[in-house]
């Protein structure tokens, strides 16, 4: 594992640009992702991580990785790169998966409606655009 400690590392410059730039991760055809649980997600589901920038305290945290290029930063550091408001300790790109468009599946999820009169409008609208699914959850559980 090789430590990193500059927010000007070129690891840390395209994990960068690959969470703000949409452009950039099409050219690459790579994506970035946060946290353990993710980095779990797409290890079962065989993404290829390309690499992996781990926490200084939370490298005990990680799965086995194989030949992985993980690297070790301080927070600071994975703070720069994320969105969030404190990093989740793991920042890690993955190459893209090709999928064929026509097998992506498309749903509408319909959360805590405060107005379930327009649910059939929205209905006849995801059939006007193609979508899969109309999904409706009432109380943290589906309707």
């Amino acid at each position: 594992m090789e430590k990193i400690t500059s927010r000007q590392n070129s690891t840390v410059k395209k994990l960068r640009a690959l969470a703000k730039d949409k452009a950039f991760r099409a050219s690459c055809g790579e994506f970035v992702c946060d946290g353990t649980k993710l980095l779990a997600e797409a290890l079962r589901e065989n993404f290829e991580i390309t690499s992996v920038l781990v926490c200084e305290d939370a490298q005990s945290s990680l799965p086995d990785l194989g030949n992985v290029n993980v690297f070790i930063a301080p927070e600071d550091v994975l703070d720069s790169i994320t969105s969030l408001k404190s990093s989740q300790n793991v920042i890690f790109s993955c190459k893209m998966k090709d999928t064929p468009r026509e097998n992506i599946r498309k749903a509408i999820l319909l959360d805590r409606l405060q107005d379930t009169g327009n649910i059939g409008t929205i209905i006849r609208t995801a059939d006007a655009f193609g979508i899969d699914a109309v999904i409706a959850f009432c109380k943290s559980r589906p309707c």
